[in-house]
């Protein structure tokens, strides 16, 4: 075994690892009421807790899944990568944009610690994106190698 299936091996269980942390995300956003989350989101009329909640628990799933599979193709890998980026990224952005409208004074609401809880998810996901270069990088080193992925 090369060191490159070593570090896609280790991207493998961070990929699962970070998986469950969206689980237990999403399981926080459905199970418990919080001031500040309402506020971040309360800007865009149609999305509830409980909607981001489940974004949250389903692409972790989804994600922890993938990452378990014994042997997937590379399109799998960057598809829960992917899954691994967009929700953090999407909830980063409404915490964001919530945040902004705090600063504004005609507009009534939004979050004052709006900035914090955006950096924290955008983290995530910039996690997510790092993982998911390395991993390309060496299946890409592999196939020019003659390695099997």
């Amino acid at each position: 075994m090369t060191p490159f299936h070593q570090i896609i091996g280790l991207t493998r269980i961070g990929k699962v690892a970070q998986g469950v942390a969206h689980v237990v995300i999403g399981l926080t956003w459905l199970l418990t009421d919080s001031a500040s989350r309402t506020a971040g989101i309360d800007w865009v009329e149609f999305i509830t807790p409980h909607m981001i909640g489940w974004a949250w628990l389903i692409t972790g799933v989804v994600a922890a899944t993938i990452g378990l599979q014994p042997r997937r193709t590379r399109n799998l890998s960057q598809t829960g990568f992917g899954l691994l980026m967009l929700t953090p990224t999407v909830v980063a952005l409404y915490f964001l944009v919530g945040w902004v409208g705090h600063l504004i004074p005609s507009v009534e609401g939004g979050a004052p610690t709006g900035i914090t809880t955006a950096a924290s998810y955008a983290a995530l996901a910039v996690n997510a994106g790092l993982m998911s270069r390395v991993t390309l990088m060496c299946h890409r080193v592999l196939s020019r190698w003659g390695g099997d992925e």
